[in-house]
C-alpha cells in the first residue's frame, strides 16, 4: 500500500528524476524491503509484462509507479478478472459479432499501406501472401517491430523511429493446470 500511495507523490514531485531512473534504482534509493521487491513486486510485474525479474528491474521507474498509482482505487473496489474462461472462450466472445466472412486466420500479410495518403483518412490496404488486396478502416499490427517495419510500406520518419526504438526479448513461459 505504501508503494501505491507514495507513487503519485513521487510522480508529482520527482518526475524529472524518476523519468531517468530504473525501477531497481528507485526501489534501492527509497529502501524498499527485499520481501516486497522480490516476493511481490517483481513477480507481479514480470507476469503482467511477460518478462524476467532482471527486465522488470530495468524498467523506467515512472512507468511502474504510474501503473500502480492508477490502481489505488481498485485496491478498495476489487480487482476485476475473467474467471471460468480460457483464451478460446474470451476470443470467441470478442469475435461473436464480427461477420465470419471478414475474419482472416493464418493469413500471412505481405504489405500494409495507407489508402488515402498520410493523413489517416481512407484506411489502409492489406496485401496477403496470395496477392489478395483488401481495404480496412483500421489495422492493428501486433507483431515484432522488425516484422512490422518489413510489411509497413513507406513508414514516416516518426514511425520508423518508434519501430527502431522498440526492443524485444525472448521469454520462456510455463503453463500449468494445478487443481
Amino acid at each position: 500500500l505504501w508503494f501505491v500511495f507514495t507513487g503519485p507523490y513521487f510522480l508529482c514531485h520527482n518526475y524529472e528524476q524518476l523519468s531517468g531512473m530504473t525501477l531497481g534504482a528507485s526501489l534501492n534509493q527509497h529502501n524498499y524491503s527485499f520481501q516486497f521487491v522480490h516476493k511481490f513486486l517483481y513477480p507481479v510485474m514480470s507476469t503482467l509484462l511477460s518478462c524476467s525479474y532482471d527486465q522488470v528491474d530495468k524498467y523506467p521507474a515512472h512507468f511502474i509507479m504510474e501503473f500502480f498509482s492508477a490502481r489505488k482505487t481498485t485496491i478498495f473496489t476489487g480487482w476485476r478478472r475473467v474467471t471460468n474462461a480460457g483464451v478460446e472462450e474470451v476470443s470467441n466472445k470478442l469475435l461473436e459479432k464480427i461477420p465470419s466472412k471478414t475474419l482472416r486466420f493464418n493469413n500471412k500479410v505481405q504489405a500494409v499501406e495507407p489508402a488515402g495518403g498520410r493523413n489517416g483518412i481512407g484506411g489502409v490496404w492489406v496485401t496477403d501472401c496470395n496477392g489478395r488486396k483488401e481495404h480496412y478502416d483500421i489495422v492493428i499490427i501486433a507483431t515484432e517491430p522488425h516484422i512490422a517495419a518489413a510489411i509497413w510500406k513507406e513508414p514516416t520518419l516518426d514511425e520508423r523511429a518508434v519501430l527502431n526504438a522498440t526492443s524485444t526479448f525472448t521469454a520462456n513461459i510455463m503453463v500449468h493446470r494445478d487443481a
